[in-house]
């Protein structure tokens, strides 16, 4: 079960997704390129069941974890260099 902005505790349905991306969106420092990578790689983490999350916190802690390992990674196209 997942727990809205709102306060309702709600399963995860297609939907309830969609709303999770745009917020994660909102809150994402980076390019939309970088969030969409990013999104896709936690999404297969959730289906290998990876994570299962209960709150944004949760889903956007991922994110950013993530986009710091393509960002510091030089094989990754995100490589900040410098």
């Amino acid at each position: 079960m997942y727990i809205t902005l709102k306060g309702q505790s709600l399963p995860l349905t297609r939907k309830l997704w969609r709303g999770i991306k745009r917020c994660a969106r909102n809150q994402f420092s980076g390019s939309d390129e970088l969030f969409e990578s990013c999104w896709r790689q936690y999404r297969s983490f959730v289906n290998g069941a990876t994570d299962d999350p209960t709150e944004l916190g949760d889903v956007t802690d991922w994110l950013e974890q993530i986009a710091s390992e393509k960002v510091n990674s030089s094989s990754s196209k995100f490589y900040i260099y410098g």
